[in-house]
């Protein structure tokens, strides 16, 4: 791609921002905000912003410009925005015009989401970071999208996101890099990257994403939010970029960020409080989904499983540490607590690379070349370009060096055959997997929410390996989400030199490299439930944020 269509690209984008403040300031001439008000709306959680408009305490046009005034503050120092929605005005006006009685059907009622840009918008291009695809807009809005507005939301902006999605350091040479609000040169995690910070800056009251790998939960656990993937089928959206087309054994959920587990459950149960998605997308599994009552749920005599490493890569001190105080923390609490066994972590692991290359790499390769790769990409996409033959070969030399890189680099399916076997291997992995729960009779699992926490944005390239610990549960589509509890702290450090016993496995040492300076960066846990349970995996959640005392 040329330099010329980069300028384009930005010129362009330049003059669609400009365009939007202008159309900010008219709007507000005609619908004023008071200082008071604004501030009154951004001090709610979303929990109370729901509540307040359930007797339509604040206009949508007031609710919108709060936060289009604060994501415009917030984007300055984190650049997670890449465009605002003009639309969004006249959609709250027209709220604004509706109805008393039929506002009050409206759960969302004027409440503003942010977007992430791999969802299509109408009139708009989705077009993950690459040059080639700047001006190629869509011609429908995503189902997701439409199903919130049908609720009374306001989509306002787009988000940011790495470029084709395949990374967790969110940059590409169109818009640019996103930083973590908790700390600036760190990632926000990725694919929905630009989601999780703005949440995580308070420039939006809840976001919407993918997880293909953990594109959800990485965010989450780096910016310090909440996200949870739920079934493949639970959410099936239509007009989305899809990440990796095609059955390749990695399965894609659709979800939401928000900033605690209460918040989570009330955004589900709204939209899975019926069957009217199910009517719109009959794809998806048919609502109403059955939820149960907090309290009785943490009196009950739960079984809770946990594994402290995935195998393939083992987590960090800090991360580590969250495990295992989290389970300490539900034993004293009285419930019981059990083992959960995983099968070898290079087998996993093979899987799981096999899956994301199971064209042998080819869609990806595809994907990026003849366009101007992110400098933060460069890495990975060089790697892309490795005939299969040298690969097998760079495996065998590795194997003693490093053998996690060993292992990524014997995987890609580069016939049939092998790709059958994969996915035969996954769904053994997935039966396996899900009779345990029912075996050890497991109500929820704790494990790992990430290998590392947030890392400064030269190092996810080189780690993608960690990717595992998420993956894995896209593997055998179980509901998975993250609580954010605590932050790394000093000792979590100091324990890093006893991280990697083998000093000559580089990609352990890059490990202690990256995380040497990330204390008091967000950590947390990953949550699992069996498959269909959503909402004890929400009510799982928001019990070990009770027992963190993380609200209070």
């Amino acid at each position: 791609m040329s330099q010329r269509e980069l300028t384009a690209a930005k010129e362009f984008a330049a003059k669609q921002h400009s365009d939007y403040l202008d159309s900010l300031e008219s709007f507000k001439f005609l619908f004023p905000l008071s200082e008071e008000t604004k501030h009154e709306i951004l001090e709610l959680d979303l929990s109370s912003l729901i509540n307040a408009q359930k007797i339509l305490k604040y206009k949508a046009t007031e609710i919108l410009c709060s936060y289009v005034d604060k994501a415009l503050e917030v984007n300055k120092e984190i650049n997670a925005v890449i465009s605002f929605f003009p639309e969004a005005f006249e959609a709250a006006k027209d709220l604004d015009n509706l109805c008393e009685e039929k506002k009050k059907t409206m759960a969302l009622f004027g409440i503003p989401f942010s977007v992430k840009q791999n969802f299509f918008m109408k009139g708009y291009a989705s077009n993950l970071g690459f040059i080639r695809d700047w001006n190629k807009v869509s011609e429908d809005t995503c189902s997701f999208v439409k199903l919130l507005e049908h609720h009374g939301g306001i989509p306002f902006c787009f988000t940011n996101v790495p470029q084709g999605l395949i990374s967790y350091v969110c940059s590409n040479p169109l818009y640019g890099t996103t930083e973590n609000p908790k700390r600036k040169g760190f990632t926000p995690g990725g694919s929905s990257g630009g989601e999780a910070a703005l949440l995580a800056g308070n420039g939006s009251p809840f976001g919407i994403g993918s997880d293909l790998a953990g594109s959800l939960r990485i965010p989450a656990s780096m910016c310090g939010v909440v996200s949870l993937k739920p079934m493949q089928s639970r959410i099936v959206a239509l007009n989305a970029h899809r990440g990796m087309p095609g059955k390749s054994g990695l399965v894609l959920a659709y979800g939401f960020f928000t900033k605690s587990a209460d918040e989570q459950l009330t955004l589900w149960q709204i939209i899975m409080g019926d069957d009217y998605y199910h009517t719109q997308v009959p794809l998806s599994i048919p609502g109403p989904m059955k939820f149960y009552d907090y309290e009785e749920f943490k009196k009950t005599k739960l079984t809770v499983g946990y594994y402290e490493s995935c195998g393939f890569i083992n987590p960090v001190p800090s991360n580590k540490r969250m495990v295992t105080e989290t389970i300490g923390k539900l034993r004293e609490a009285g419930y019981n607590v059990v083992p959960f066994e995983l099968p070898n972590g290079n087998e996993l692991a093979r899987m799981v690379f096999n899956a994301v290359l199971s064209d042998n790499g080819q869609f990806l390769y595809d994907m990026y070349r003849g366009d101007l790769a992110d400098a933060y990409l460069t890495k990975f996409v060089t790697l892309l370009g490795i005939p299969t033959v040298a690969k097998r070969i760079g495996s065998f030399a590795l194997k003693n060096v490093s053998e996690q890189f060993s292992v990524m680099a014997s995987c890609g399916t580069a016939d049939t055959t092998s790709l059958r076997l994969n996915q035969a291997a996954i769904e053994e992995l997935g039966i396996s997997l899900t009779q345990q729960f029912v075996d050890k009779q497991i109500d929820f699992l704790v494990c790992p929410q990430f290998p590392i926490p947030s890392i400064p944005h030269q190092f996810p390239s080189e780690l993608g390996a960690a990717a595992v610990d998420t993956a894995l549960w896209n593997l055998v589509d179980c509901p998975a989400g993250i609580v954010t509890l605590d932050k790394v702290n000093q000792k979590d450090i100091e324990e890093l030199a006893d991280y990697n016993k083998d000093r000559f496995n580089f990609l352990l040492n890059k490990i202690v490299e990256a995380s040497k300076d990330t204390l008091g960066n967000p950590i947390g846990v990953q949550v699992v439930s069996p498959p269909y349970g959503e909402a004890k995996c929400l009510l799982a959640m928001k019990l070990i944020e009770e027992l963190w005392n993380v609200h209070e």
